[in-house]
């Protein structure tokens, strides 16, 4: 908070989105804190962001970290993902998928809604004439290197592998 003490009734409603007047039982609850509080500790709160994405096109190799996020504040961030229904989010080899990095802090929240499809792509198939030439492994649909809260509304699923080869 970019306050100073002492500080006027107008500037503290305006940084914690209250009205005057209010109470310190609206405070206390602005900051996260239970009364009593001190002054200290309500210039101290730093407001969480609050990020939402939306993915309305389709798309290849999405990648959700923070830099898509305006106005990232280290662990202080809620950002939520949402695929639009319809949607497909997929990936143009076997070898990338969603993907979920780690460059979140301790303390951010990251909830992916998928109302679309997130999908990987299958795997490339067998050699034409010969029965020995086997099909190769699908890919990965999401991969998520941090705590992640999905509602899959939608369908995920990975890569199917390619059929093997033949005579």
């Amino acid at each position: 908070m970019s306050l100073t003490t002492p500080w006027t009734s107008a500037q503290l409603a305006t940084e914690l989105g209250l009205s005057v007047p209010f109470t310190s039982a609206q405070v206390a609850a602005a900051c996260g804190l239970t009364p009593p509080f001190t002054s200290a500790q309500v210039a101290a709160f730093t407001p969480r962001t609050v990020a939402s994405i939306t993915i309305a096109a389709n798309t290849q190799n999405y990648t959700l970290n923070t830099a898509k996020v305006s106005g990232y504040v280290a662990g202080q961030t809620d950002v939520t993902l949402t695929i639009n229904s319809g949607i497909i989010v997929g990936s143009s080899s076997t070898g990338a998928a969603i993907f979920v990095d780690t460059s979140w802090a301790a303390g951010d929240t990251v909830s992916i809604v998928n109302n679309g499809y997130i999908v990987g792509r299958g795997g490339t198939g067998g050699t034409s004439g010969s029965t020995t030439s086997a099909g190769a492994a699908g890919g990965l649909a999401l991969q998520v290197l941090r705590a992640t809260s999905i509602t899959n509304n939608g369908t995920i699923g990975g890569g199917g592998g390619g059929g093997g080869g033949t005579a």
